[in-house]
């Protein structure tokens, strides 16, 4: 299996879930590239170098704190009781 490493696909519809769905309305949404495009890589990289510390940081912080409230585990528990309870309903 070959590892997509940080190339993610983005898309010209829209979000499709996985990692676009994750970053969505967040700093790291700008960074999503197409798999294996080298040349997106390199564009992201070349963009993010020169950004301040304190940017990349206040990025990396709003990202942390968006997939902790996507995978609260209270949350996602209580999503899943909700689903089985409806397919028990429905006799499924």
């Amino acid at each position: 299996m070959r590892s997509q490493g940080l190339c993610f696909w983005h898309s010209a519809r829209g979000l499709e879930g996985g990692v676009p769905g994750i970053v969505e309305n967040t700093p790291a949404e700008e960074y999503l590239l197409k798999p294996e495009s080298i040349c997106e890589l390199a564009d992201r990289v070349e963009a993010l170098v020169p950004q301040p510390r304190d940017h990349v940081l206040e990025a990396g912080a709003k990202l942390r704190e968006r997939v902790l409230k996507l995978f609260n585990a209270e949350e996602t528990g209580s999503r899943l009781v909700d689903l089985f309870e409806t397919l028990l309903s429905q006799g499924g």
